[in-house]
This record gives C-alpha cells, sequence and structure tokens, in this order.
C-alpha cells in the first residue's frame, strides 16, 4: 500500500490512498470520541474492517 501524509505540529496525518493493496492495517487515534462512530461508519461504507475501541 501506498499513502500520502502531511506531517503538522509533531503529528503525521493521512492525505490520501495512492495505491490500494489486498490487505493493510491503519491504527487511527481519534482525539474527539464524538467522531469514534461517524468515522468508523465511514471506513465501513467504504468495505473496511473497523476493529475494537481501545479504553
Amino acid at each position: 500500500m501506498e499513502v500520502s501524509a502531511l506531517p503538522l505540529h509533531a503529528m503525521t496525518f493521512f492525505e490520501e490512498l495512492i495505491e490500494a493493496s489486498n490487505h493493510s492495517t491503519i491504527q487511527m487515534i481519534i482525539f474527539d470520541e464524538s467522531k469514534v462512530s461517524q468515522i468508523g461508519k465511514v471506513l465501513e461504507d467504504l468495505k473496511c474492517f473497523v476493529g475494537g475501541k481501545s479504553s
């Protein structure tokens, strides 16, 4: 898989998927918990598997 990312304030932000692979794992840190369900729904609509939530 090949992606594009943007560095910002000592963090790296996903920008776009350039080339897909058969299987890829992307770990996300979502700081606003109110957005977790919304982001999960978008990923599921894209046929992505969405794993569990850590506490």
